[in-house]
């Protein structure tokens, strides 16, 4: 693993040369989930593919500073490993918490991205609602530890602190804040990965 020299400190797994691909991580996931489902060694061959570790996730730091987590300082952190790289864009690919990370960066540093395919999230609302109002950090977890325990059951009591303090910036995404226009298609995630991946092989 590698590390940002910025505060806080990412970590992240890099392989293959090329232009830069950056893909972002789901909530309790880590950078390396992409290695595993293969997705990282697609692009490898031809691109430069990192995949951090989000803060409050995997080896990245886990601070329980609430206001290190919003979605312009998780951008920032992005971008921070893009000019530690020496790369002025990316594509960028986000699933989950990690596609609600890549709409900070169309918020906030769309000049510094080539491309985004964003799944796993909800555009227009976010996390979804409950009965009792908004979903809550303790209902995620619950459902979480009964249907994907190998993502619940390494995590310590500071690691929960950590995610919480993540989820907490979830629960506070609005469509209405955002300032940039976002095209919507019908597509499944996995359909827009093939049109991107079509898109960069015809370039």
């Amino acid at each position: 693993m590698l590390l940002t020299s910025g505060i806080p400190q990412l970590s992240y797994v890099s392989e293959g040369k090329g232009p830069l691909i950056i893909m972002l991580h789901g909530l309790l996931m880590d950078g390396k989930s992409w290695i595993n489902n293969g997705l990282s060694s697609f692009f490898s061959p031809f691109f430069h593919v990192v995949c951090p570790d989000l803060l409050g996730h995997g080896e990245s730091e886990k601070p329980q500073l609430q206001e290190l987590y919003t979605q312009q300082n998780q951008a920032l952190s992005i971008v921070k490993i893009m000019d530690e790289l020496g790369y002025e864009k990316a594509h960028i690919i986000g699933y989950s918490s990690g596609a609600w990370a890549a709409l900070g960066l169309l918020n906030h540093y769309s000049e510094r991205l080539n491309s985004v395919v964003l799944g796993g999230w909800d555009f227009r609302n976010g996390l979804p609602d409950t009965p009792e109002g908004k979903l809550s950090f303790d209902m995620f977890m619950s459902y979480a530890r009964s249907t994907a325990p190998e993502l619940t059951s390494g995590l310590s009591p500071d690691d929960q602190e950590s995610a919480r303090c993540f989820f907490n910036e979830l629960r506070k995404y609005s469509e209405k804040k955002k300032p940039y226009s976002l095209i919507r298609h019908p597509f499944c995630f996995g359909q827009a990965l093939a049109i991107l991946i079509t898109h960069l092989w015809l370039r």
